[in-house]
């Protein structure tokens, strides 16, 4: 007798958790850390990077394990990321777990995979790269490692310059204004240091598809299960008008990632074509964190991004 759906999905689900308790997977990742001095460059090679491409869904596979680092030390025609969890990218077990993160890539007190687009840019491309992002850090927090970074001399006229943030804030109520100063502050910081790099506002990979559904359960093949969640789906829209305006008022390129990805890429895209996780998911291939990147989407935005710095 063939099971029924309903065993299928439970059957599924069990596979699910027990995933998630390996992993000790955390929604949100781990709090943002950043209590080292600044310095240029990254830790060395990494115990865990997260690129799970030779694991399963999040789980790490052997072949992640003791991975080269892309991150670079040398500041000449390089490019510097700013951002959150969605630049950073750290993999849910080094977030969690201390003591898998001793060698793990870090850039002033964060962790960065090895395979966040930032990494997979200068793989791709051979360009230096230093990526300041931060897990959980808002867009006040973006300011103060722009500021550090500046000190570091990593960002000079030589520069290329992403920065991408403002979803955690909405999350926390900050208002639109407040978001937006602080954004249009670390860009003009920015400018200040080094008034010819070259200044890109990165825009977020789409969570929710056109209708503003949020495909959280990913645990049959092709078949991702979801609703709409109105909030979520605003603060999307909101950041990106946010995004829209720091590139305005400050003379900047945006790139609309929300756009070029909303169709077919979000949590409720074909499983290899989902950009997002969700956040119970088994069928995205190779991610990190609950509700993050996959390796697809991070390879996206490495790809978009080098085809801006390139042009």
């Amino acid at each position: 007798m063939n099971p029924s759906p309903r065993s299928l999905i439970r059957g599924a689900a069990a596979t699910a958790l027990a995933l998630s308790a390996v992993t000790a997977i955390s929604p949100g990742g781990a709090s943002a850390q950043d209590s080292s001095s600044g310095s240029s460059g990254s830790s060395g090679s990494s115990a865990l990077s997260g690129s799970s491409g030779q694991g399963s869904a999040n789980v790490p596979g052997s072949a992640t394990l003791d991975p080269s680092d892309p991150y670079s030390e040398d500041t000449t025609d390089n490019l510097v990321a700013f951002g959150d969890s969605f630049t950073a990218n750290s993999h849910s077990v080094a977030n969690n777990i201390e003591s898998s993160a001793e060698d793990y890539p870090q850039q002033s007190g964060c962790r960065v995979a090895p395979d966040a687009w930032p990494g997979l840019l200068a793989e791709d491309t051979g360009t230096p790269v230093q990526n300041w992002a931060c897990t959980n850090s808002g867009t006040s927090h973006m300011l103060n490692r722009v500021t550090r970074a500046v000190a570091a001399g990593d960002v000079n006229d030589s520069s290329t310059v992403v920065l991408s943030s403002g979803m955690n804030d909405k999350q926390r109520g900050l208002d639109d204004a407040e978001i937006t100063a602080d954004f249009v502050s670390a860009v003009e910081k920015i400018q200040h240091a080094a008034p010819d790099a070259e200044i890109i506002i990165l825009g977020r990979l789409a969570t929710t598809d056109p209708d503003g559904r949020q495909c959280s359960v990913n645990l049959i093949p092709y078949l991702p299960l979801g609703a709409v969640s109105e909030t979520t789906a605003a603060y999307e829209s909101d950041v990106q008008d946010i995004h829209r305006t720091v590139a305005e008022r400050t003379g900047t390129e945006f790139i609309d990632i929300r756009d070029m990805t909303v169709e077919h890429n979000s949590t409720c895209g074909l499983d290899h074509e989902r950009y997002v996780a969700g956040a119970l998911d088994i069928t995205t291939p190779q991610f990190n964190m609950q509700s993050h990147p996959s390796r697809a989407g991070s390879e996206y935005l490495a790809s978009t991004v080098g085809e801006h710095i390139s042009s």
